[in-house]
């Protein structure tokens, strides 16, 4: 069954809008950074840059315990995403904001250089922000990233919507049409967003093991999210990566609908690459391929 342009409008919205205790090597806060993060771990430096936007780092940073044993892992939930605070200064949803508040997360933890470790739509943010702060940056790991252009990514996206099935469309249209889902309920995102992403897993029956906790401001954060709009509908800095210095890390399933599209694209531009295609996973290799996915991110950045 094919689906229709308005159709797969509506499923690129649902994927993009969509103090604490101390534990011995674990701090969380939201401070002067104005979101929330925290460390776990101790070694050299890696900065988590969660996908979405709007969901958080919730849903990676617990399938990354093994990385936290040998290096400093940092992860934190973008502006107006996931457990951060809802920010209603629309100036400051842009592309140019979200690269600054990777600045302000590393000025934050006081390390000289970093490596990044981004996903998915996070993978635009990384590699913005590697050209904008090169002497920053000590390597460059593209999970699942996104391309570098809108039109390859919106071919991924009709992809991936023509294979979704009669059954699993009517049950989005139907929790599109519940109170639940119309009130902002997080709860009926989850669900809309959990059959999304099952179609990006080689092994659909593992989404489950993708843990979604959006909270209870989801809706809000959202509309605020939606300034990104302008940012996220018309870009291409493809050539630009052709300056990257930062070493960089090519890591991608080969069941994933954005493979062919980012990996090729990337891979031709971008100088000092290093391609890993692990078989037997779609989007979320942390989840179906956990030893691999990080034994190759730690022999890269060893």
């Amino acid at each position: 069954m094919k689906i229709t342009n308005y159709s797969v409008f509506i499923l690129a919205i649902v994927f993009i809008f969509t103090s604490c205790k101390q534990d011995q090597g674990k701090s969380s806060d939201v401070d002067t950074t104005g979101l929330h993060h925290h460390a776990e771990g101790s070694g050299a430096p890696i900065i988590v840059i969660h996908g979405g936007p709007g969901l958080g780092s919730e849903y990676i940073a617990p399938h990354f315990k093994g990385l936290s044993e040998t290096y400093k892992v940092i992860y934190f939930d973008q502006r107006n995403s996931g457990q951060s605070p809802l920010d209603t200064d629309s100036t400051k949803v842009s592309l140019t904001g979200f690269i600054d508040d990777i600045e302000l997360i590393r000025k934050h933890y006081n390390e000289d250089k970093v490596a990044i470790l981004a996903h998915s739509w996070g993978g635009l943010l990384g590699m913005k922000y590697a050209l904008e702060y090169p002497d920053k940056v000590s390597h460059l790991i593209l999970m699942s990233s996104n391309a570098a252009d809108v039109s390859l990514n919106n071919q991924a996206n009709i992809k991936l919507a023509n294979q979704m099935s009669a059954d699993d469309i009517e049950a989005r249209t139907k929790i599109m049409r519940t109170e639940a889902f119309i009130n902002q309920n997080p709860r009926a995102y989850e669900e809309l967003m959990s059959i999304g992403f099952s179609y990006q897993f080689a092994d659909r029956n593992l989404v489950d093991k993708l843990e979604l906790k959006l909270p209870d401001d989801f809706g809000k954060k959202s509309q605020q999210l939606s300034f990104l709009y302008k940012d996220l509908t018309n870009y291409n800095f493809t050539e630009s990566l052709k300056d990257l210095q930062a070493p960089t890390l090519l890591l991608y399933g080969l069941k994933d609908p954005l493979t062919p599209y980012a990996l090729n694209s990337l891979s031709q531009i971008i100088p000092h690459n290093t391609i890993k295609a692990i078989d037997d996973a779609g989007h979320f290799p942390f989840i179906e391929k956990p030893q691999e996915t990080i034994s190759t991110i730690q022999s890269f950045v060893k």
